[in-house]
């Protein structure tokens, strides 16, 4: 439990740092810490790929150069395709949901987990269905 604290302590730390308006900031270090927990399948797989020496294309984050609010980045050509560790954050939110009778302290982690994996694959798989949508209506 006492190593749950580093990453958040961290976060604040760094926002402290930062100086000027640091305190209304620190209302994003929940939504920054389930997005650390949801990634955490991609960074296994990353640290997994380095151990066994497997080189893999490096697909970087999409950038959309868009210059007006109605602009959407999915009216852009660029834009990277969901990768299947989607279905495996999904597979363990539903994990996280579905243990049975966990310990009383147990709960809160096991939602953090649930909500982070579940928020990771619900951005993939929108990205997807709109990138999908996109294609759909382009000439072929």
């Amino acid at each position: 439990m006492a190593a749950a604290v580093g990453p958040p302590l961290m976060y604040a730390t760094a926002q402290l740092a930062e100086g000027g308006a640091w305190h209304s900031r620190l209302h994003y270090l929940p939504l920054l810490v389930l997005l650390g927990t949801g990634i955490a399948l991609s960074n296994t797989q990353a640290v997994l790929k380095a151990l066994f020496n497997r080189s893999e294309v490096f697909r970087r984050t999409p950038k959309f150069a868009l210059h007006r609010e109605s602009e959407r980045w999915v009216d852009s050509l660029y834009a990277l395709r969901t990768d299947s560790l989607a279905w495996g954050e999904l597979g363990l939110a539903l994990f996280a949901l579905t243990r049975p009778r966990p310990r009383l302290a147990v709960i809160p982690w096991l939602l953090m987990y649930a909500v982070g994996f579940a928020y990771v694959a619900g951005i993939k798989l929108v990205h997807t269905y709109q990138l999908q949508r996109w294609l759909a209506k382009q000439p072929t």
